[in-house]
């Protein structure tokens, strides 16, 4: 056949890559050994912390950061359906960090914990995250309190290890904007 290569011993590339010819099997896997070593390596030597995942440090901030799940009956099932990822997605960033912050979840209950326990029940296992059922103003001081949304005029430009930051657990494609404010600023 004109345009199929041939190797030194006389077989086209296909026939070396059958599962029956053992020895390319065999370059195959020495192949894969070799590129998995790299692979390792190149993680072990990259110590300024941006690899995708690295090995989390033993460092806890003080820091806490509590979602507020209390707004389900702001949202409609197709939002409730997002806010678990989006917390898992949270969750696992928070323990990849450098310095992990004490991860609250609050209110935690309603449509959204059923949504949880039909869809992925692994969220009962996760480590150093407190999901209680209580709203967050039950076991923390009013005065301990910093809420923050993105529709505040008010801008955070720093951050104080004594108080906990409260983000409310609402997806809201535009429907219901201000009664997070509302309730944030109103301290209701």
């Amino acid at each position: 056949m004109s345009g199929t290569k041939t190797t030194p011993e006389g077989l086209s590339e296909h026939a070396l890559r059958l599962p029956e010819n053992p020895s390319a099997r065999q370059k195959r896997k020495e192949k894969h050994k070799s590129k998995q070593l790299e692979w390792q390596c190149q993680l072990e030597s990259n110590s300024d912390g941006n690899d995708r995942k690295h090995i989390r440090r033993d460092v806890h901030s003080t820091l806490s950061l509590i979602i507020d799940c209390s707004f389900d009956s702001l949202m409609v099932l197709k939002d409730i359906k997002k806010l678990p990822k989006q917390i898992q997605s949270r969750y696992a960033e928070n323990q990849r960090a450098l310095h992990s912050v004490q991860f609250h979840l609050t209110s935690h209950g309603g449509q959204l914990k059923k949504n949880m326990d039909e869809n992925d029940k692994g969220w009962v296992k996760w480590k150093d995250i407190h999901i209680k059922p209580e709203h967050y103003i039950e076991f923390t001081k009013k005065e301990d309190l910093i809420c923050l949304s993105s529709d505040s005029p008010n801008v955070l430009k720093e951050l104080d290890e004594t108080k906990a930051y409260v983000i409310g657990g609402l997806v809201y494609h535009n429907h219901q904007k201000q009664d997070a404010v509302g309730e944030t600023v109103g301290g209701d």
